[in-house]
């Protein structure tokens, strides 16, 4: 690798990315369900380049990469009330704990402010504790759980505006130790 090859870049997504985000969450979210403990797929596996195409048309879609590889991708959907959610967060099994997902959070974020986005949500499965502690070291709560889907889910939620949104005693710690 030459110099400066293995900077981490993060930027929006263009319709010519596509395939390359499908190859990251694909190995991603494979790898999400096996240290989850879900049984069967996820929704994101279901996915193929020309729905990732119309994502990155309609929604805020940011891909990390190394050199010209994308190695990470999350996708924002801006909804109603200056709300958003979070989904398709996913970096290559490689490249994870070496500060991909955190700078695509931070873009994510910085782009949610500009926007003037007051919360965001998002699913993840409870089981998965590094990647709760993540979402969780970010300011997210639990604000609902299911085991609606056969493992359970938690409802996070961030909010940018202090007070407003759910009332504090609402949201509760991600985990329980954290209580």
């Amino acid at each position: 690798m030459t110099e400066g090859e293995d900077l981490i870049r993060v930027e929006r997504a263009t319709v010519e990315d596509a395939v390359g985000i499908r190859l990251v969450i694909r190995a991603a979210m494979a790898k999400y369900v096996r240290d989850s403990g879900i049984p069967g797929q996820v929704d994101a596996l279901g996915e193929d380049v020309l729905d990732l195409m119309r994502y990155i048309t309609e929604n805020a879609v940011f891909v990390a990469r190394v050199g010209r590889n994308i190695v990470g991708t999350v996708r924002l959907s801006l909804e109603a009330d200056a709300h958003a959610y979070l989904s398709r967060f996913a970096v290559l099994p490689g490249n994870q704990s070496k500060g991909v997902g955190s700078m695509l959070f931070e873009a994510a974020e910085q782009y949610m402010q500009a926007q003037g986005v007051r919360s965001v949500r998002l699913h993840t499965a409870l089981t998965n504790t590094p990647l709760v502690r993540f979402y969780e070291n970010r300011g997210f709560r639990l604000a609902a759980r299911s085991d609606e889907r056969g493992y359970p889910r938690g409802l996070l939620i961030k909010e940018f505006d202090p007070p407003g949104g759910l009332p504090p005693e609402s949201v509760t710690p991600l985990l329980p130790e954290c209580q």
